[in-house]
């Protein structure tokens, strides 16, 4: 069954007995503070059941390279502050995507996936929703970028075969690479973030 205008459904084709009414789908916007209840009918007295549900917000995100240009394929987990998932969404051909019926709180969202040929720079954004708001949320990607090495002797100009070279990166001196060169005195890290 579904609410009228006024929100209410009626119905006198229930016999005595226990009923469980479920909310299988929400009016645009809201959430429910709770998807199922009991009800008990008794000798065909009514029963008033009372379904409050509360204004949700959404989150609109955005994901973007460094020129702007919005990204498909990124894959973000949103999670309440309590670490409860709300789901896992991806953005589409725009680089967006919008979720709904969020209750007001702090979410944090998790990039899981960078969009093919990027890579993630930012793990987790937190964003609090409040009551009704709408919060845009945009999350920048880089393209991935790989550093050449080629090394040679000094004398000869010969190229060097298995010299092994560590990246670290500059901030951190956390080793973000290993790699080690080739017949042509070449090494290639993979991507780095």
């Amino acid at each position: 069954w579904t609410t009228d205008n006024t929100g209410i459904i009626q119905t006198d084709k229930l016999t005595s007995g226990y009923y469980v009414i479920k909310v299988i789908k929400n009016p645009d916007g809201y959430t429910p503070e709770t998807t199922e209840t009991t009800v008990q009918i008794q000798n065909g007295v009514a029963a008033n059941v009372r379904l409050v549900f509360n204004a949700g917000g959404t989150l609109n995100i955005y994901a973007l390279n460094g020129d702007e240009v919005g990204l498909a394929g990124m894959q973000v987990e949103v999670t309440t502050i309590e670490g409860t998932r709300v789901g896992t969404y991806t953005t589409d051909a725009s680089g967006s995507f919008v979720t709904v019926n969020v209750e007001p709180g702090i979410y944090y969202l998790v990039e899981t996936k960078a969009p093919d040929g990027y890579t993630i720079t930012n793990e987790r954004t937190e964003v609090e929703v409040t009551d009704g708001e709408k919060p845009v949320v945009t999350i920048e990607n880089h393209k991935n970028t790989s550093i050449q090495i080629q090394k040679m002797d000094s004398v000869t100009g010969a190229y060097l075969e298995g010299a092994e070279f560590e990246v670290r990166e500059f901030a951190t001196n956390r080793v973000v690479a290993v790699c080690t060169t080739d017949r042509a005195g070449i090494a290639v890290t993979e991507p780095l973030p």
